[in-house]
This record gives C-alpha cells, structure tokens and sequence, in this order.
C-alpha cells in the first residue's frame, strides 16, 4: 500500500538543512572562537576581583567589615589591646573608635575597660549588667 502512495504523487517534505555543509566554516568556527574566549575572559574578571589588591584576606575581609559596619555595638578590652587592634578586630577604623570614645587615652586602655563601637555602644553593655 505505501507503494500505492507514492504512485499517487505525494510530496516529498522538503529538506529544511541543505544536503552539504557551506564551504565558507571560517565565520562558524571565529564565533564559537569568540564565544569561548569571551567566556575566560569573563571568568578571568570574576576570579580577579574576589582577590584583594592588599597583601592578605584579612585586609578586605576588615574592609568589607568596615563598609558594613562593627561586628558589635561595644567591644571590652582585653590585656595587651590597642584602638588599632581592636578596630582590626571588629571591623571599624581606628579614628571611629577614638571619635565614639573621647574620654579613653588610647595608651592607657585597661582591661575591662568598655569602648563603644557605635554611639552608646557601652550602655548595651551596662544594660546587660544591671548597671
């Protein structure tokens, strides 16, 4: 019966591929070329900046800290620290911490001694307590 079809003079589906592939490859291989190298080139972008310019992570890592803001809203000394210590720690500036607390000497910190971080950071602290 399939015999009888094509006898009747059904028409073929044309091709919508062309039998030969186009002599001219050189535009199809220089895009897939530019596609790839735009890709390394992307993630040579990506990968570069999430590598600090400074010498360590820590410098970004307290970077990224200080644009966010202190870790907490006090910070209680401890022996052996200094406003640039603790600035490092929490993620602040050294002149914040000196700004926010005035009636410190930077050179004289005690341990114990409460320094706000952010305006009456302490209070939270005193609240806490009791005090």
């Amino acid at each position: 019966m399939s015999g009888a079809l094509v006898d009747q003079g059904m028409p073929s589906v044309p091709s919508t591929y062309p039998e030969k592939p186009s002599p001219n490859l050189a535009p199809r291989v220089f895009a897939v070329l530019a596609l790839i190298l735009t890709g390394v080139a992307a993630a040579a972008l990506i990968a570069g900046g999430l590598h600090s310019s400074g010498d360590s992570s820590t410098s970004s890592t307290a970077a990224t800290q200080t644009a966010s803001g202190p870790k907490h809203p006090y910070y209680v000394v401890q022996a052996g620290d200094s406003f640039s210590s603790i600035a490092q720690k929490e993620g602040v500036s050294p002149g914040r911490i000196e700004k926010l607390n005035p009636n410190l000497d930077p050179s004289g910190l005690q341990p114990e001694n409460c320094v706000d971080l952010v305006p009456h950071g302490c209070r939270k602290l005193a609240a806490q307590s009791g005090g």
